[in-house]
């Protein structure tokens, strides 16, 4: 999976000033306006600008460094999840040290 650029057109506000860093900003709040609800019954592929992507990757890249190991990550990532929602502890079987290193696997390639 990768992340690819949001190329869908970006209706223009008659009343906004055309300036070049507010134009970037107003197209990149409604690219990410979006994703702020989240959908159960459906799996769209997700569309960001590149400004978006890379401010990712550096921050998951901070993340990493922060940590002892990328196992470290990946167990610190899944202690989140299973903080905020308990009750999806039941619905993994295979060992947590082994989804997280599957889960930074994933991630990483990415």
């Amino acid at each position: 999976t990768e992340f690819l650029p949001d190329e869908s057109p970006v209706e223009e506000d008659d009343d906004v000033p055309e300036n070049g860093q507010q134009e970037e900003e107003e197209i990149e709040d409604e690219c990410l306006h979006k994703y702020q609800e989240i959908f159960e019954d459906t799996f769209e592929e997700m569309r960001l600008t590149n400004d978006v992507v890379e401010e990712v990757r550096q921050a998951f890249n901070q993340f990493i460094a922060l940590q002892s190991s990328r196992d470290a990550a990946g167990e610190a990532i899944y202690s989140s999840v299973f903080e905020a929602a308990p009750s999806m502890q039941n619905l993994f079987k295979t060992p947590r040290s082994v989804m997280a290193l599957r889960f930074m696997n994933g991630i990483v390639t990415i």
